[in-house]
């Protein structure tokens, strides 16, 4: 069978060759081959160099990209011919959202009457109320669309347990599945995180990291820096890494201004495979977010039994022991809860993470998402 996969991520060609950021790993794209032969991919596309040591390259011939530069090109006549003609000679159209890519397919989808699976991974709510005051302006209607759209699909998968499905209820069939790809859960994972604290010194260089675009401020980076540099002056001994494409310019300034700038290291875009080894190096991860889904990186943050702190937003209190929950935007709150981790028990921390990332094992997931395929192709074929 043939797949239309949709959605809003920006792809970049080099010299012939798609590179993906680390969302898009060649095990996620595995999982599809499972059920289908051939892959389009339609997405958003641009030109750019020196790509090669950040971004995952997709190599496979099963894999084919279809993209636009921008989202005016969904209203040329050209496009929309071009987007019907994928539809058309398609098996099924997968959605991902939100997305101004996979709302568009998702109405000629549903007129040529095509299996639609969505995949629920965010809120568009949050993220536009969180963008600008223009983002404010336009939320609700956006959200609206996108409640109206999910209540009519037939198929959903939520990347939550509950949040997305209260906010965005479907009156179809749903599962609740993370889009997480984890490599395997080992043991010997645990026992070098507990071997890590255990050879900690005193006056050990508590390392925190984090996750995401600097430079989309609703991603909460500005709250640990601020926070830090109030622990720094009570003698606390930290540093923040930061992992994420974009222009780091803004924080990298507050940082300057706060007088921290030699405690924080931006490490730019890392490969998929190279944020695992990331995580085994930091002490405490930390998801500041203004909104969220369910953070692949707090999965990923767990599965390497890193203790962890997040915001009170979306799917994350899912995830973390409330102990460790952090009113959003509150610098003060977030300081607060930093102390308790950093003069806590580390290690029953790394227990504790380690034992709620079994529950995103790669088979538990794939058994679960494989039942929901199952159904949905016995339901189609009668």
């Amino acid at each position: 069978m043939k797949l239309l996969f949709a959605h809003d991520i920006r792809v970049i060609n080099s010299e012939g060759i798609y590179y993906f950021d680390a969302s898009y790993s060649i095990g996620v794209f595995e999982r599809y081959f499972k059920y289908f032969d051939r892959i389009t991919f339609l997405s958003r596309s641009t030109t750019k160099d020196d790509v090669k040591n950040t971004l995952t390259p997709i190599l496979d011939d099963r894999i084919v990209f279809e993209g636009i530069n921008n989202y005016n090109e969904l209203f040329y006549s050209e496009t929309k011919k071009r987007i019907q003609q994928l539809i058309d000679s398609s098996d099924v159209v997968i959605i991902r959202l939100p997305s101004t890519m996979g709302r568009f397919v998702e109405k000629y989808a549903r007129k040529s009457n095509k299996i639609i699976i969505v995949e629920m991974v965010g809120c568009v709510l949050g993220s536009l109320w969180n963008h600008s005051w223009k983002g404010k302006i336009i939320a609700p209607y956006y959200f609206l669309k996108l409640r109206l759209l999910l209540l009519r699909a037939s198929n959903t998968i939520y990347v939550t347990e509950s949040f997305l499905q209260k906010r965005y209820p479907t009156r179809g069939k749903f599962i609740g599945c993370s889009d997480v790809d984890l490599g395997q859960i080992d043991n010997m994972i645990l026992e070098k995180r507990i071997h890590k604290i255990k050879n900690m010194e005193k006056d050990h260089k508590i390392i925190l990291g984090t996750i995401g675009a600097v430079y989309v401020k609703y991603k909460g980076q500005r709250y640990v820096l601020e926070a830090m540099a109030k622990l720094i002056k009570k003698g606390y001994n930290l540093e923040y890494q930061l992992v994420g494409g974009g222009s780091d310019e803004k924080l990298r300034r507050l940082a300057q201004k706060l007088g921290i700038i030699d405690h924080v290291i931006f490490k730019g875009s890392l490969k998929h495979q190279d944020i695992f080894e990331w995580l085994d190096l930091i002490d405490i991860y930390i998801q500041p977010s203004d909104t969220e889904g369910l953070p692949r990186s707090i999965v990923e943050a767990l599965s390497r039994a890193c203790p962890v702190i997040g915001t009170n937003v979306g799917g994350i209190p899912e995830l973390i022991e409330k102990n460790f929950i952090f009113k959003r935007k509150n610098t003060d709150d977030l300081g607060r809860v930093m102390i308790n981790m950093i003069n806590g028990n580390l290690i029953d921390r790394a227990i504790a993470s380690f034992k709620r990332a079994k529950d995103f094992d790669k088979a538990i997931l794939d058994q679960r998402r494989d039942l929901f395929y199952k159904e949905i192709f016995e339901n189609a074929n009668h």
